[in-house]
């Protein structure tokens, strides 16, 4: 037995589109959610992470936020996303970085 933990590749961001992979019949195989992030050179690219088998395409529609554990896989120099599994996002961690409104003090509202 080891110390030993796997490393995993998570990627966060909004959703731009949720669309349908399809086979050359038309079935519908699979979907993939778009991201959109910028580069080293400032410049904009969209990444197609391809969802996990069962995911519900419905949790990635446009503006909603995504968080997905995936592989990364290089073919003659494009690069492939793959989930391998969701990391369903609470109402709590949907609004990371901001605070909840607070209640207003008993003594600010008597001022």
């Amino acid at each position: 037995m080891s110390d030993f933990t796997d490393a995993e590749v998570v990627i966060r961001g909004t959703s731009r589109s949720c669309r349908e992979n399809r086979d050359e019949r038309g079935t519908v195989v699979g979907h993939s959610v778009q991201l959109v992030k910028r580069n080293a050179k400032n410049g904009i690219e969209v990444l197609q992470v391809r969802l996990p088998e069962g995911a519900d395409p419905a949790n990635y529609a446009d503006g909603k936020p995504v968080e997905l554990v995936v592989d990364i896989m290089s073919y003659e120099g494009k690069m492939y996303y793959r989930a391998t599994r969701e990391i369903l996002l609470s109402k709590a961690s949907e609004s990371r970085g901001s605070e909840p409104p607070r209640k207003p003090s008993s003594a600010a509202l008597s001022a």
